[in-house]
């Protein structure tokens, strides 16, 4: 994180607590059910239907423009294994990508 960015954060948390707003500015996306562990107590382990990825990259953009819109500045994104998430075209390096634009 470069000073402006530091900067454009601490703008954004200041403005939160002055003006008293309710804008969100964390937020998180689970983006995927797969994993390539088997641990007995995680619920992604016996999701059959997990094979297919939750969002596609056009909704995974589109939900990150939105709640940028809504003040969003941490997103972090969830799943499975959240580095197995793909589609045939794109991986997870160009949603993380995006994210940091």
């Amino acid at each position: 994180m470069n000073i402006s960015d530091k900067a454009r954060l601490s703008f954004q948390i200041t403005k939160i607590f002055l003006l008293q707003r309710n804008t969100p500015l964390f937020a998180t996306m689970i983006l995927t059910d797969r994993c390539n562990l088997s641990c007995r107590h995680c619920v992604f382990h016996n999701n059959i239907e997990a094979d297919e990825p939750k969002y596609t990259f056009e909704q995974v953009l589109f939900d990150m423009k939105k709640l940028y819109k809504r003040g969003v500045r941490i997103l972090c994104l969830f799943g499975g294994e959240i580095a197995l998430w793909e589609t045939k075209e794109h991986t997870i390096r160009e949603i993380v990508a995006q994210a940091k634009k």
